[in-house]
């Protein structure tokens, strides 16, 4: 068979069986995330003052408050512990602490810890089929934390049930600047 042929036949017998059985339809991969997205809103609580936490907290009514800081407090000018969560019980927020190492990463193998640890967090609180639930608040220390954060939670895997969107209180990271 030195040069082989190739010729079309218009069909098969009814009582053949096909050359090479059909495989199952499987669903084609997108280029797009269909998803449902949690809105992730970061308060950078030592650099925020109480009145702008107490304005930003009221419109956004988040349904969890995650308290990311390994000492939480809530001593900041014009803010108390009462004061605070006072505003999370008049919107029906749920707090719960929760402490995220959301130290700057070295390393990838820092970055694979940080980002594990915050997926694991955070999806324990996503209301993926609770297409009310507005928001997600959570409380970090300073800028830097919600810089690795949103790092870490930037391509969140295909196996989790939400698609995490970060944001301050300055818009969406990475959008403006």
């Amino acid at each position: 068979m030195s040069h082989p042929h190739l010729r079309l036949v218009a069909g098969t017998a009814r009582d053949e069986a096909p050359a090479v059985a059909s495989r199952a339809h499987q669903e084609q991969l997108s280029l797009f995330d269909f998803r449902p997205v949690q809105r992730v809103i970061c308060f950078p609580m030592a650099d925020l003052h109480g009145e702008v936490f107490a304005r930003v907290f009221s419109q956004a009514k988040p349904a969890v408050v995650l308290d990311a800081r390994a000492y939480p407090y809530f001593d900041l000018n014009a803010l108390s512990r009462q004061r605070a969560f006072s505003l999370f019980e008049n919107t029906c927020s749920h707090y719960v602490h929760r402490h995220i190492d959301l130290r700057p990463p070295s390393d990838q193998g820092g970055r694979w810890r940080v980002r594990g640890m915050a997926m694991d967090v955070l999806t324990t609180f996503a209301r993926p089929s609770d297409r009310n639930a507005t928001c997600l608040a959570v409380l970090l220390h300073g800028r830097t934390d919600v810089e690795v954060l949103d790092e870490a939670l930037r391509h969140s895997e295909a196996g989790r049930p939400v698609h995490w969107r970060v944001e301050t209180l300055e818009g969406v990271p990475g959008l403006s600047s």
